[in-house]
């Protein structure tokens, strides 16, 4: 079983929801001039293989005006150790500043770091005691097992069947990290036959229960997405697609459900 789940593509990331709590009106600190964490606004997250954890201010859960990532923890064992410090703040990845979403950017730029080609380099702009420098924090190459991760390329259905087969496989066996992927798959798979997958999808989200809860922005991006951006798609499989994950979030908000969980590391 570990090395079926290996081969399905364990590529294992923290993207688009690496956000803080919802902030209101908060107005968005600066912490290159000294800002704190604004009061009560303390929920942070994961940063996925580093080992750190940073906050990211958001806006009704929405975490496109950020521009920074505030390190508020980074475990003394991790690849993240005496590289990054507490205080730090990440600026970039990659010699490029955070231009859209740091969430999302980071969560990219952990993709190409643990893939073969990155060699495990993921190289970050941080701003450290008034000084801008750049850090490389040194991740295990996990290689390319990218079937779930990607979307299937132009005119290869069959990578589609791979995809759904492995977040069936993340479902079934309770691994965390399958809901992002899953939420993800649902807005990026292909278009042809769409409107079938869909379905399928929405059932593996629903699966995991109220702990689906916290991908809840990423299926609201995917709604857009087939209401407003989906330009080649039939608008009535379209408005279809949109109606079956407005319904699974209703679902997933009122599960009172959580399946016991595990990460895909302790399956490897």
């Amino acid at each position: 079983m570990k090395k079926l789940i290996k081969v399905l593509g364990i590529l294992v990331l923290t993207t688009a929801h690496l956000i803080a709590a919802p902030s209101g009106k908060m107005k968005i600190p600066d912490f290159l001039k000294g800002d704190a964490i604004p009061e009560g606004a303390t929920h942070d997250w994961n940063l996925g293989a580093t080992g750190a954890r940073g906050w990211i201010f958001s806006n009704q859960m929405v975490t496109s005006e950020a521009r920074q990532i505030y390190i508020t923890k980074v475990d003394a064992r991790s690849p993240a150790a005496n590289v990054l410090k507490v205080g730090d703040v990440i600026l970039g990845v990659f010699g490029k500043l955070f231009s859209y979403d740091p969430g999302t950017e980071f969560g990219k730029a952990l993709t190409i770091a643990e893939s073969d080609a990155g060699k495990g380099n993921l190289s970050l702009i941080c701003w450290r005691q008034g000084k801008q420098k750049q850090l490389v924090v040194k991740l295990p190459v996990l290689g390319t097992y990218r079937a779930i991760v990607e979307p299937a390329p132009s005119g290869i259905m069959f990578a589609d069947q791979i995809q759904t087969a492995g977040l069936k496989l993340f479902a079934k066996h309770g691994i965390s990290e399958g809901i992002e992927l899953t939420a993800a798959y649902a807005k990026n798979m292909k278009q042809h036959a769409s409107e079938k997958r869909i379905t399928v999808v929405m059932e593996l989200m629903k699966s995991y229960g109220a702990h689906g809860q916290r991908a809840i922005p990423m299926l609201e991006d995917a709604i857009d997405y087939f209401d407003n951006k989906e330009k080649s798609f039939p608008k009535r499989l379209g408005e279809f697609k949109s109606k079956t994950v407005r319904d699974a979030i209703k679902e997933i908000k009122e599960s009172t459900e959580r399946p016991k969980l595990r990460s895909i590391k302790s399956a490897l």
